[in-house]
């Protein structure tokens, strides 16, 4: 639509007002009102000329209405509620010529943002303005943030913060968020903590500096990734993960501890302290006896664990300490009558262990009740 430079129509307002679709209105009271400001007119004035409200828009200036234009086109208003700006178009992208020092200019403040809001690669360090709810996706991947302190508190898409190197926590960062999260590659990044509890898709922590997965979310309904970091366990990890996949390759993982029992699903655990297939028949022992403290023991008793290295070996010694067999005792009743409990390794571990007669009664007992169903 081409600009209206002559304003002195008001005997045709009806017939602009029939005309115009509400797109085009929106675009022709955003254009009068930086006509109105170049040549020193009162765009309320001339609105009541030519039969159109003006709104909340008398309230913003010529810079504002023309970055708006610049970012989100035509399919923007001002909330007369909030006097913040709604977004209906499909995409509103910010790149780093619509920043200034890093954030969103001129006192603009975004509510409520219909579509997909992005500003990756942009050079944003700061969410100043940023819109309260975001029904598309939100991505601000590839940027200069150190904090995720202001950022959109309810995402209805995705959300994408990947690649921030000086990211260094993911507090402060959505609550909701109904599709995919990603934060790979955020070197970082040391736990998972401000994540949401629920993630309806994937959830991504590829290649970032993570330690240990505390502060995952409870739920992912897809995917779970988290390769490429330095993770020993998987304690943390979701307890209910919906995607057919956990991906955890390229690690230092010695246990799949903290997947849960009842995942079904395939393990990608290659390239870590454990070979894959090691890794993988202790997480089916796990299940089988619904114990790692079992599993840990079947393990110790294979060839292979035995010709592990030193440096492999010790931390299941670590877990199998008599203090912690002490501990976890009630856990072998899953196990205590199973032939394998005859095997001269585990037999040494137990004795090592000093259970004494009540421990062992006890496990005993637990043994009984599991063997008639309870």
């Amino acid at each position: 639509m081409k600009v209206i430079t002559d304003y002195k129509m008001h005997s045709l307002g009806e017939k602009i007002n029939e005309a115009l679709t509400p797109a085009e209105l929106k675009r022709l009271k955003s254009e009068l009102k930086i006509h109105c400001d170049e040549v020193g007119s009162d765009f309320d004035e001339v609105c009541k000329l030519l039969k159109i409200q003006a709104g909340s828009l008398s309230k913003l200036d010529r810079k504002q209405v023309e970055w708006l234009n610049s970012v989100c086109s035509s399919g923007w208003e001002v909330n007369d509620s909030t006097g913040k700006i709604d977004v209906e178009t499909y995409q509103t992208l910010i790149r780093s010529g619509n920043l200034i020092d890093g954030e969103i200019p001129y006192d603009i403040e975004f509510g409520v943002i219909r579509g997909t809001f992005r500003t990756d690669g942009s050079g944003l360090k700061s969410f100043r303005g940023f819109p309260e709810k975001i029904y598309g996706d939100l991505n601000i991947s590839g940027n200069d943030l150190e904090s995720l302190e202001g950022c959109t508190q309810e995402v209805m898409g995705t959300f994408n913060c990947s690649n921030n190197k000086n990211l260094k926590s993911l507090e402060g960062g959505p609550k909701l968020v109904r599709d995919a999260y990603n934060c790979s590659s955020n070197i970082g990044l040391e736990n998972l903590e401000g994540s949401p509890e629920k993630i309806g898709g994937r959830f991504q922590a590829n290649d970032c500096s993570l330690k240990s997965l505390k502060g995952a979310p409870k739920e992912v309904g897809g995917d779970f990734y988290c390769n490429d970091n330095y993770l020993t366990t998987m304690k943390g990890a979701p307890e209910r993960i919906d995607g057919n996949s956990v991906y955890c390759r390229g690690n230092r993982l010695y246990s799949l501890e903290g997947l849960p029992l009842d995942y079904r699903g395939r393990v990608e655990c290659s390239k870590n302290l454990f070979p894959e297939e090691v890794l993988r028949s202790v997480y089916a022992n796990a299940k089988k006896y619904d114990s790692w403290t079992a599993a840990y023991l079947v393990l110790i008793t294979t060839k292979r664990f035995q010709r592990m290295s030193k440096e492999q070996r010790d931390p299941i010694r670590d877990v199998l300490t008599g203090d912690a067999l002490r501990s976890k005792s009630l856990e072998l009743s899953s196990i205590w009558k199973d032939p394998i409990m005859e095997d001269p390794a585990i037999k040494r571990m137990i004795k090592r262990a000093q259970l004494g007669k009540d421990v062992i009664q006890d496990v005993e007992l637990g043994s009984d009740l599991k063997d008639i169903g309870f």
